[in-house]
């Protein structure tokens, strides 16, 4: 698809060829804000066809981020709102702060541990734990001295 020129205006693209051109730029004509993923439903194409609109309509000052919000049920922190308009793009909140992200690396960390724990369950040296007696210190040493005896035919003791 071709660069739009740059002296375009939203209302000059309700004759694009694109349908997704026409159907996106109708719908912020109405002065609405939208998600991408709202976009998407209302005009039922993929969520990458509306990206690509609405990068180009972005690029050319068309549209901008007026709002982010925090998606339910999304790994994405948080989620552009487009409007029509050249205003400036609304800043992007932080991530998280101090709090957050120490709560979420110990949960990450107990994660781990679980996953660790779990696969031990099945290991080779999780069953030997289970089999295998635990000993006292003199107990070692006695198996040990068995054992090298053994291994060197009596000379040991």
């Amino acid at each position: 698809m071709k660069p739009l020129p740059l002296d375009t205006k939203l209302e000059d693209l309700h004759n694009h060829k694109s349908r997704a051109y026409r159907q996106i730029s109708k719908l912020l004509l109405t002065g609405g804000e939208f998600t991408t993923k709202e976009l998407t439903k209302q005009i039922e194409m993929s969520e990458a066809a509306v990206w690509v609109v609405i990068k180009a309509l972005r690029e050319l000052g068309l549209v901008h981020i007026c709002n982010w919000i925090k998606p339910e049920n999304s790994p994405r922190a948080t989620i552009p709102v487009h409007k029509a308009g050249s205003d400036p793009d609304a800043p992007r909140p932080p991530a998280k702060d101090a709090t957050q992200k120490e709560r979420s690396k110990k949960f990450r960390q107990e994660k781990q541990q679980r996953l660790l724990e779990e696969q031990n369950k099945y290991s080779w040296q999780g069953i030997a734990e289970a089999l295998v007696p635990v000993r006292t210190v003199q107990e070692q040493h006695e198996v040990n001295r068995l054992y090298l005896n053994w291994i060197s035919e009596g000379i040991y003791g």
